[in-house]
């Protein structure tokens, strides 16, 4: 099997992205929802892979905030994480596809983010305001 084919190689290459790019608040993966012991979050969830040619899958990321703040600190919080999302008009994104079965890991190709919604923000029982980033992940696969 091609190593652009591997669940593995997608998963830790996109968590190394995230978590490399956002040092300013915890990352975590694949827990929707769940509340952690800190004041500021992000929840990186993965979903099913549509292999092809050019292979997709859709992430949900939830940018969570809790404390006294104002809204425009969780419209700051959210733009942060918008920033390694989307370039700007004169820069190219660059996510790099690793295949993570070797060290060290070697580059083998790419991933380009569609961003397809963003929801208004909303309140978690606990007093947690959040705002969920839909986006679609593609990159190239050897069928």
């Amino acid at each position: 099997m091609h190593s652009t084919l591997k669940r593995e190689n997608v998963i830790l290459s996109l968590i190394k992205y995230f978590t490399d790019s956002l040092t300013s608040a915890p990352v975590i993966f694949d827990k929707w929802f769940e509340v952690i012991e800190q004041d500021e979050w992000y929840s990186v969830n993965l979903g099913d892979i549509d292999w092809g040619n050019v292979s997709s899958m859709p992430l949900t990321i939830i940018c969570c905030k809790r404390g006294t703040f104002e809204n425009y600190d969780l419209a700051n919080f959210v733009d942060k994480m918008m920033v390694i999302l989307v370039p700007d008009a004169d820069k190219k994104l660059s996510v790099d596809l690793y295949d993570t079965t070797v060290t060290p890991w070697v580059k083998i190709g790419g991933f380009s983010f569609i961003l397809k919604k963003q929801e208004t923000d909303d309140v978690l029982s606990d007093g947690t305001k959040y705002v969920l980033i839909d986006i679609l992940v593609k990159w190239g696969t050897m069928l």
